[in-house]
């Protein structure tokens, strides 16, 4: 390794490429960058002092010379920054061509953008990763199509703006300055390494500085560092790597992380920030060959992630549409298990009819629990461990057989819990669920209302705002009534003109409800009385539709899976841990739990956890509140003015802190109680 400090211009002359390497991100620095980088060159420009701007390190690493005599570095580590200077250098050359500066113009294409006598793309002093390529190239061979979405487009436009403007004193941008200045006072540490040295490994160990990679970055970069052949590197990358990217584009890292787990022991589970150390720990001893299988392996199922986050992608209406219900409730815990369903289906193992029954079990199973108020913890590990049961003779039978036994409530108990559960609290998209799959349970109309109408909404029969009609007509109760039933399945309904339904009386909602073509709003016409009784009877009759469309397979499957006992019940149990966001932590009560937890959150999210958390509540009491008057055994929340009610159950306890992690945003996978 020889390095020194040099200045930009013998960086760059002498008849040579820096080649980007395909383990490299696309060009990625920002407008924030641009203008960093600008005002540091602007100093330097105005300065009448001379003096040098250390920009940072450029590594590269000698690769064979080609018969055309050009000397080829592979960038190891500088992408970001020597692209930029390129690209500031041929915007000060298109300038002075417009300024009849034909000498400066000249000088810097031939001395610094291109290799005046190599052929092809030799002759391009700097050559991009494959995503880059075509504009860069553009730009530098002065083509007119470029692409304003492309990020090195939008560069190269920046600071062409910036060079056709003013400097601080309001005086024209000097291009004869700004070009001394940018070769003759950038200062960069150039590291050469020997030809036998890893790149990769001084790449890994340099990835602290510059922008940060995603483990999706670190994941490509090792894989295509494993593939030796160059030719193979490229192909890989083209046909494999850059599909993946940019369709999953964003949930690109996540799929990755499902993709490894869905085969794993639910005993051990990588976390987010492991995948990387993962796969390098399954490819450290494998052969070339056997990282382009994984590689191709993740490719195909790449697509059908593509299918469970974006539905509109699987051609079979059926299972479209169950995908598109599934995931109305946000639950990608079920993802590593479905990825192995669907190849399952993919290859012809199970028909596309199993696996709609599957898909059916599985919003069964999310949805009787959620109305149950079942803690979603657990969750993870057992759509982790859920594969393990499937049997491809019998797929829907084998999985019934096994969420059985993992608190998945039978009839009796989900309809003790349907009538009063605040299911609009849930959030408007599963709401929307349950009414629309009742509404089409129910509706006997041969031309049904379409449910996508953008103009149907949900609506409160009992107002969420309480006026005097309202109050009388609910009677000496009415505060009560309100508090318990206002969010339930009982008091809700769809209508296409819940802005003129409002706070409206009874009498009033009846004549529109009567012109409504939705089935639910046909017994409602006809209510003359609302309270109690009248919620409760209608929840009643929505609910026997409700066990119909989210069936339960019963006692029979009870008796034929293994063993009756379930240990995902916390009640009576004793906590002995949990682990929140992957850090683990002991404790040795359930009240220990929640204020740990809460108060973890309080720090991770400051003010916003102040403003949000006091909306975990239910109809009956506040669990969070700024003041502890009505709660029975009140505790301050650790770094927060806020207090939580500790007269809590086991079931409860982990409820709030679901309830917590939902409204700030974070996922409920992040926590998990051990007992």
């Amino acid at each position: 390794m020889k390095a020194h400090e040099t200045i930009l211009q013998p960086v760059l002359e002498g008849t040579k490429q820096y080649i980007v390497p395909l383990f490299q991100r696309t060009y990625s620095w920002k407008s924030d960058n641009w203008k960093t980088l600008w005002d540091d060159l602007l100093s330097l420009y105005i300065s009448e002092s001379a003096r040098k701007h250390f920009l940072g390190a450029l590594v590269s690493m000698p690769v064979d010379m080609t018969p055309a005599g050009v000397n080829k570095f592979l960038l190891i580590d500088g992408q970001q920054r020597i692209t930029t200077l390129f690209l500031i250098l041929a915007a000060i050359r298109d300038i002075a061509i417009t300024k009849d500066d034909r000498n400066l113009s000249d000088q810097i294409n031939e001395l610094y953008l291109i290799n005046k006598w190599a052929e092809g793309t030799n002759s391009l002093k700097l050559f991009p990763s494959q995503t880059d390529r075509e504009q860069f190239s553009k730009i530098i061979f002065r083509k007119d199509d470029l692409d304003g979405n492309n990020n090195v487009v939008k560069a190269f436009r920046y600071f062409k703006g910036k060079l056709e403007g003013k400097d601080s004193s309001g005086k024209p941008i000097d291009l004869k300055r700004m070009h001394t200045t940018l070769v003759q006072e950038i200062m960069v540490v150039n590291i050469v390494l020997d030809k036998d040295e890893n790149p990769y490994l001084i790449f890994e160990s340099l990835n602290a500085k510059g922008e940060p990679l995603t483990q999706a970055d670190l994941v490509r970069n090792y894989i295509l560092m494993r593939i030796t052949n160059s030719e193979e590197q490229e192909v890989a990358y083209r046909d494999f790597w850059m599909p993946m990217q940019n369709s999953l584009g964003g949930e690109l890292t996540s799929f990755i992380w499902r993709y490894l787990v869905k085969d794993t022991n639910s005993a051990k589970i990588i976390r987010l920030d492991e995948i990387y150390d993962d796969v390098k720990q399954r490819l450290s001893k494998a052969k070339p060959s056997k990282v382009v299988d994984l590689l191709v392996d993740m490719h195909t199922f790449a697509g059908y992630y593509l299918s469970l986050i974006n539905p509109e992608n699987e051609q079979n209406k059926e299972i479209r549409k169950r995908l598109k219900r599934l995931n109305r409730w946000d639950v990608k815990t079920t993802y590593p298990f479905l990825l192995n369903v669907y190849r399952d289906y993919k290859e012809r193992r199970i028909s596309a009819q199993d696996y709609c029954g599957v898909l059916d079990i599985l919003e069964s199973y999310i949805i009787r629990r959620s109305v149950g108020r079942i803690p979603t913890n657990a969750l993870n590990k057992t759509f982790l461990s859920l594969y393990k049961s499937f049997d491809i003779g019998s797929p829907t039978k084998s999985i019934e057989n096994d969420l059985i036994q993992r608190d998945w409530p039978g009839d009796s108990a989900f309809l003790s819990s349907w009538a009063h559960f605040p299911i609009y609290l849930s959030g408007t998209a599963k709401c929307r669920h349950i009414l629309e799959s009742l509404e089409s349970a129910m509706t006997l109309n041969k031309e049904p209302v379409d449910l996508t109408n953008a103009q149907i909404s949900i609506e409160h029969v009992m107002p969420q705002t309480l006026n005097e009609e309202w109050e009388q007509l609910l009677g000496e109760k009415a505060a009560d009534i309100y508090d318990t039933y206002l969010h339930t399945i009982g008091n809700l309904t769809l209508t296409g003109s819940n802005s003129d339904l409002g706070n409206e009386s009874l009498l009033e909602k009846r004549k529109i409800y009567a012109q409504s073509n939705f089935a639910l709003n046909k017994e409602l016409a006809d209510a003359i009385v609302w309270g109690e009784y009248i919620i409760k009877q209608r929840a009643q009759k929505l609910g026997k539709f409700a066990i119909e469309i989210w069936k339960h397979p019963g006692e029979t499957a009870k008796t034929t899976a293994n063993g009756s006992a379930n240990n995902q019940d916390p009640t009576g149990k004793k906590p002995t841990g949990f682990s929140l966001f992957g850090t683990e932590y002991q404790i040795d009560s359930w009240r220990d739990m929640m204020l740990t937890v809460l108060g973890e959150l309080a720090a991770r999210h400051g003010n916003e956890f102040e403003e949000k958390a006091v909306q975990v509540k239910t109809s009956r009491r506040a669990h969070i509140a700024r003041q502890s008057d009505n709660m029975i055994a009140p505790m301050q929340i650790p770094g927060s003015d806020l207090w939580v009610e500790a007269n809590q159950s086991s079931r409860s306890v982990l409820w709030v802190i679901n309830q917590t992690l939902s409204i700030l945003g974070d996922r409920e996978e992040d926590f998990e109680a051990y007992w």
